[in-house]
């Protein structure tokens, strides 16, 4: 089964392409969804995104923890999905790291870099049993951030990102809805 990197910016349509790509792999298949609405803007995307899917479509919502989003993949294969769809790690990553109990920087990183093995560990284990689309933002095409914790969180997303490009098959950069091939089997 491929498993298949889906990057791009804020609104290039990534997430639309992903869905398009995970609709065309053999089925039953199984949407991992990640955001939470803190404001009214991202509520009304999110409703947006679920008058776009198909009814019958499975919709999982991952908790904001570490372990959740590995957690629901194994739950997807041993339910017997085929494919899975995750939009969008960035999220799961940043409620994983606003999920932390403390203020230490160093332990947050820690422990957003030890969810990040978990997850490529979970990937590397679910190669055969099950087709993964992920979905992520690619960093560094801006501009520097200028707070410590902004910094801190784009090089764990760069981090993450480049661990699951090298569990996937298939790695897509899109762009203005178009995608370029960054690797394929």
């Amino acid at each position: 089964m491929m498993h298949r990197l889906v990057l791009g910016g804020e609104k290039s349509g990534k997430s639309a392409w992903a869905m398009a790509r995970f609709l065309d792999d053999s089925g039953p298949h199984r949407l991992l969804v990640t955001g939470k609405a803190r404001d009214l803007a991202f509520r009304q995307q999110i409703e947006r995104h679920r008058q776009e899917r198909a009814p019958s479509l499975f919709v999982e919502e991952v908790a904001a923890a570490p372990q959740a989003l590995p957690l629901a993949l194994e739950r997807a294969a041993e339910a017997g999905m085929a494919a899975v769809l995750v939009d969008s790690v960035d999220f799961w990553l940043f409620a994983a790291a606003q999920s932390q109990d403390t203020p230490d920087p160093d332990r947050i990183a820690d422990r957003i870099a030890t969810a990040i093995l978990r997850l490529a560990d979970t990937l590397d284990t679910l190669q055969d049993y099950l087709a993964v689309t992920l979905v992520s933002c690619e960093t560094g095409l801006g501009p520097i951030a200028a707070d410590a914790v902004t910094r801190r969180f784009v090089r764990s997303l760069g981090a993450c990102n480049q661990a699951l490009a090298r569990c996937c098959e298939e790695v897509v950069l899109v762009a203005a809805g178009l995608p370029l091939f960054l690797k394929q089997r």
